[in-house]
């Protein structure tokens, strides 16, 4: 009995080690299919990416064509102010020439300050063309050179990602080798293990000891390991405050600025109000010279003296108007020094925020893998408990023994045993005071481990009510800009279109380059805001990968609550037991020796008894066995060559018939019918061949019956000898089917049973097997299928070809475990235990072998996954390639197109 024990026990280590091993595969595979759908959802997100920029080029194209047409109808303006210009010259030179009172000197005075205010002001109109030819020559060279920056950066992240990837199933192919190789390394040491069990049950007690001051000094590495965990939490959340204090104070000079921007936008308002006062006294000069033509003949000098003071006035005004745009230029100086710095603390607070998140990866991961190796150690600590259970049975069984044999000895002997079974009793209650030493340490650390998630919660809401408050005011500072914006367009639609002096054209220019300047100041505001909009969106998803993976650890707590608690009950099944076998002794003990020898030396007489029995029955039921299963085979091997013979002078009689007769449909019928005959009589052997075999049997002939007489009562043509010979081959099948069945009959001996019932059992894992055979040869061919059709089409059909191997492998393996258990069973039912040394050794050569096969499918199948995933990559390759090339056209396209607007 101990020896099953054992042998089972060592069966169900290789067996869970296997299927470990497989559930592994099973994680890598899928992780390898997540990380392709991860890699076709960026390639997706890069495609949205490039459409977003393709748009954005394109908007900038449309502002650049307006800001052409607005160049080109300022240009205009002033063109046709220059003419108007002109004309007021030419009408005043020809009042000058009609006026004979004014001198000459006076003229030449006048004419040589008009054409120096002309030429001064087409010199101002040549730069300004100028500075507008160079922004947008600025303009096109920076958009094109961002697309080409973005496009090539999105081309090296996937280069990179492609060889992360190679990479990673590299290291992958290594693990498994490695697996494979502590696979052999396990299954010597269970060898090895089998050979010295015998010798390690007295020594069970102290290895218990040692594995509880192992066990607890791995808890207290954890628990420190936790405290560091929290300390360097705790420093994470003070540099997240300090964080706070930095956007705050970057808020607050945000607001500053915006604050400098409106006293600027009144400063300009003023100057554009002390601009209109003389322009208003020109138009109202030029409107009296226009009226009062004869009149100039007599006041030429009065306005000539007018006309200098009031150039006077202007060139005062000019220095104004310039040192006041010197004043700005160093305002806006200041604001852009102020700018960069502010950039360079965002930077740095970037920098510093992407450190935070690498350490919190890290710190999940680290985790992860913690909690990890506590489920493994608790894992073993139930095949332990379990290990121990058994070995508690096999002492209570020894116990048992050892009490019948005391009752044959001394009272003496009597005595020292159960002073030995009380010591036994004592190491046994000292293990079970271990064990729940170690179930009230385990609740504690539960405990701890909720506590610190609850913790771990609080500071996730917390960092997302921070995102919240951001979000708000950076919501307030894009509804600022937007209110800024449309109070400038409402300026700029209240201004005049067509006004006469040149003077007020060229304070308009300088006050558009200053708004030009505040609108880019205004972009890069909005850049910002994008790019913190992006950043607060990229800590939602960190926040809730956090809460995912805080379920993910509940659940991981939740399966050690469940752990703890089967633990505890198998102590309570362990403690009962040892109530029970307390009470038996008692019992016992009451007993009186004489009744109790004589019981045992009745029951050891007829236990001799019933084994010689058996062995003669054994011995005579393998003889007949034997003697049977030889004649059924010969039997069996006649009767389908017989069968053969019929079937082939059958098929000779139709031929002639069909010679014969010319309806060809029943014939036809028929051979069908006969060839279904012939298969099926060849799968005769098995119970699914010989199912089949009754069904189109029985069904052929209730066909040829019913044909055959619709045949006579039609043209009376069909012969009787072929339905002779069809019942005589029918009832010939049917005694082969009654010789292959059982040989045994009902009135045989309970003996005879159960020898039956192990083969009947090795009979049913036979045909498991070749179920599970014949799943797996139809698995494979879907696979041929899919490689052909990854080959041809796209990868989203058969997508899941891998994992369906996997599992017609894992159970081909476990079948043929199983099968190799029932012939086990049935060998030692059969033989007894005299020869249990040399059918183990033959197990262990079996085992062996099977070993050798699994190693040699496991690398059929990473060659077959090699293949599947170079198929993979080598389509992402051509699919990039493809996108580049597109990616080219477009460019190429949208450079001509570019010219032409230029054009």
């Amino acid at each position: 009995v101990e020896d099953r024990k054992h042998f089972g026990a060592v069966e169900a280590k290789p067996e869970l080690s296997l299927e470990v091993q497989l559930q592994a595969e099973r994680d890598a595979i899928d992780r390898k299919e997540k990380e392709i759908t991860n890699l076709e959802e960026q390639l997706e997100q890069f495609r949205e990416e490039l459409e977003n920029k393709n748009e954005e080029v394109q908007q900038l194209h449309m502002q650049l064509e307006i800001q052409k047409k607005e160049s080109t109808t300022r240009l205009q303006e002033l063109e046709q102010e220059n003419k108007l210009f002109k004309d007021d010259m030419e009408k005043l030179g020809l009042a000058i020439k009609e006026s004979d009172a004014m001198s000459t000197q006076d003229q030449h005075v006048l004419f040589g300050k008009f054409a120096q205010i002309i030429q001064e002001k087409e010199v101002e109109i040549d730069q300004l063309n100028e500075q507008v030819t160079k922004l947008q020559q600025q303009l096109k060279i920076t958009t094109d050179n961002k697309v080409i920056e973005e496009k090539n950066e999105l081309i090296r992240d996937l280069e990179t990602q492609i060889e992360c990837l190679m990479s990673d199933q590299e290291c992958v192919k290594r693990n498994r080798e490695e697996e494979i190789e502590q696979l052999n390394e396990v299954i010597e040491k269970l060898q090895q293990e089998l050979a010295n069990i015998g010798q390690k049950t007295s020594m069970n007690a102290h290895s218990l000891s040692e594995e509880a001051d192992s066990l607890k000094h791995q808890l207290d590495v954890v628990i420190a390991e936790k405290l560091a965990l929290e300390q360097q939490v705790e420093t994470a959340n003070e540099e997240m405050t300090f964080m706070k204090n930095v956007l705050k104070e970057t808020n607050f000079k945000m607001n500053q600025l915006t604050q400098e921007l409106f006293s600027l936008k009144r400063e300009r308002e003023s100057v554009e109000k002390i601009q209109s006062i003389p322009e208003n006294s020109v138009n109202v000069a030029i409107d009296h010279l226009s009226k009062d033509k004869p009149e100039l003949e007599v006041v030429l000098t009065e306005d000539a003296l007018k006309s200098l003071e009031n150039q006077t006035y202007f060139k005062s005004f000019e220095e104004n108007g310039k040192g006041s745009i010197i004043n700005l230029e160093t305002r806006l100086l200041q604001l852009e020094s102020t700018v960069s710095a502010k950039d360079l603390e965002l930077t740095q607070c970037y920098k510093q925020i992407k450190d935070m998140q690498e350490q919190g990866q890290f710190e999940t991961e680290m985790l992860q893998k913690k909690i990890v190796n506590l489920q493994k150690i608790v894992e073993e600590k139930v095949a332990a408990a379990l290990v121990s259970q058994i070995q508690l049975e096999a002492v209570q069984e020894y116990a048992k023994f050892c009490q019948d044999n005391q009752t044959i000895s001394s009272e003496p002997e009597r005595t020292n045993i159960q002073n030995l079974n009380q010591l036994r009793e004592d190491e046994l209650g000292s293990d079970i005071s271990a064990l729940t030493l170690r179930i009230s340490e385990l609740e504690s650390q539960v405990v701890e481990m909720h506590t610190s998630l609850i913790l771990e919660k609080e500071q996730v809401e917390i960092a997302e009510k921070n995102v919240l408050e951001k979000e708000k005011k950076l919501l307030e500072l894009q509804k600022l800009l937007e209110g800024n914006e449309k109070k400038q367009r409402e300026k700029e639609k209240k201004r005049s279109p067509q006004d006469v002096e040149v003077l007020k054209t060229t304070t308009e220019l300088f006050h558009s380059n200053e708004e030009s300047g505040f609108f880019n100041e205004l972009e890069a505001l909005r850049a910002e805001s994008v790019a913190t909009k992006a950043e607060l969106a990229s800590y939602k998803e960190k926040a809730e990968k956090l809460q995912e993976e805080l379920l993910v650890k509940e659940t991981n707590m939740t399966s050690l609550q469940k752990d703890l608690s089967q633990v505890r009950d198998h102590l309570a099944e362990a403690k009962e037991k040892l109530s029970i076998l307390e009470k038996e002794d008692e019992t016992e003990s009451e007993c009186s020796s004489e009744e109790v020898t004589e019981i045992i030396s009745q029951f050891t007489e007829k236990i001799e008894k019933m084994q010689e029995l058996h062995a003669a029955e054994i011995l005579d039921m393998e003889s007949r066995h034997i003697s049977e299963t030889e004649t059924l085979k010969r039997e069996h091997y006649v009767a389908v060559q017989l069968l053969k013979e019929e079937c082939g002078t059958l098929k000779a009689v139709i031929q002639c018939l069909r010679s014969k007769e010319g309806s060809s449909i029943p014939e036809l019928a028929h051979s069908d019918a006969y060839q279904t005959r012939e298969i099926c009589s060849s799968d005769s052997g098995s119970d699914w061949g010989q199912g089949i075999y009754l069904t189109h049997s029985q069904g052929f002939d209730i066909a040829s019956e019913g044909r055959g007489e619709e045949s006579e009562s039609a043209t009376d043509s069909f012969p009787k000898k072929i339905k002779g010979l069809l019942r005589a081959v029918h009832n010939e099948g049917m005694q082969v089917l009654s010789l292959t069945e059982s040989p045994y009959s009902d009135g045989e001996d309970h003996s005879i049973q159960q020898v039956s019932e192990p083969w009947l059992e090795e009979r049913k894992a036979y045909i498991n097997t070749i179920s599970s055979l014949k799943d797996l040869i139809t698995k494979m061919q879907l696979q041929r299928e899919a490689e052909v059709y990854d080959s041809s089409q796209s990868h989203e059909s058969f997508s899941d070809w891998r994992g369906e191997l996997l599992l017609a492998l894992q159970q081909v393996f476990l079948e043929e475990r199983s099968v190799l258990l029932a012939a086990f069973r049935t060998e030692l039912t059969a033989l007894g235990t005299t020869d249990a040394v040399g059918l183990l050794n033959c197990l262990e050569q079996r085992i062996q072998e099977q070993g050798v096969e699994y190693q040699a499918a496991m690398e059929c199948l990473q060659k077959a996954d090699r293949r599947s995933l170079l198929s993979e990559i080598q389509a992402l390759h051509a699919q990039m390639n493809g996108r580049k090339i597109t990616l080219k056209r477009e460019q190429e396209s949208e450079k001509p197109s570019q010219g032409s607007h230029c054009h």
